[in-house]
């Protein structure tokens, strides 16, 4: 795709791997497309020579930092390891332990959710799955059932409990209360 922007590009950096820097004479407002921020900057980089997939700095540094470790002459067991060192420096121990924290949430998530609520998430993983490869079909059937795992949710875990809670309360007073009295609106 042709360069979009308004700018004039003063100079062009040699590619590395599917990215390519350009200097621009002004900065430029965009959205980074791989971590999906919005970014000012004079340095644009391309991905795979696509204007419409423009990378930060701090993404292309990242990228780049991946791609010479894959393109050098160490062995697979040596890329490995660096690729590894490189993946855990990117992020700081509190990142790294709450990472780990929602993984094994997603792990138990079976353990966390009522028995219909697990049925309509697992049917609607199962449809949505089907979805996926025809562009054009309808979601709702699949977002329909994620909805309906949420009101599963709330009814057994808040409002049965709380209709239990309340039951043989007196609440006319409440009933009577002006802001919530359902006949003056």
């Amino acid at each position: 795709m042709k360069q979009p922007l308004a700018s004039e590009i003063v100079k062009t950096y040699s590619q590395r791997g599917p990215m390519q820097q350009f200097r621009l004479n002004e900065s430029n407002a965009f959205h980074c497309f791989r971590c999906g921020q919005s970014k000012k900057s004079k340095l644009l980089v391309t991905y795979d020579s696509d204007w419409d997939h423009l990378l930060c700095n701090g993404c292309y540094g990242q990228l780049h930092s991946i791609y010479e470790i894959k393109a050098g002459s160490q062995s697979e067991d040596e890329k490995s390891t660096e690729l590894a060192g490189l993946l855990l420096s990117l992020y700081n121990k509190d990142q790294v332990q709450e990472a780990e924290r929602l993984y094994q949430l997603s792990e138990n998530r079976s353990s966390l959710l009522s028995g219909n609520a697990l049925r309509f998430v697992a049917t609607s993983e199962h449809l949505s799955q089907a979805l996926e490869s025809v562009a054009e079909l309808d979601w709702s059937p699949a977002t329909i059932g994620l909805c309906k795992a949420v009101e599963t949710e709330v009814i057994e875990r808040i409002v049965l409990p709380l209709s239990k809670r309340l039951e043989g309360a007196v609440i006319d007073e409440d009933i009577k209360e002006k802001d919530i009295d359902r006949d003056e609106q």
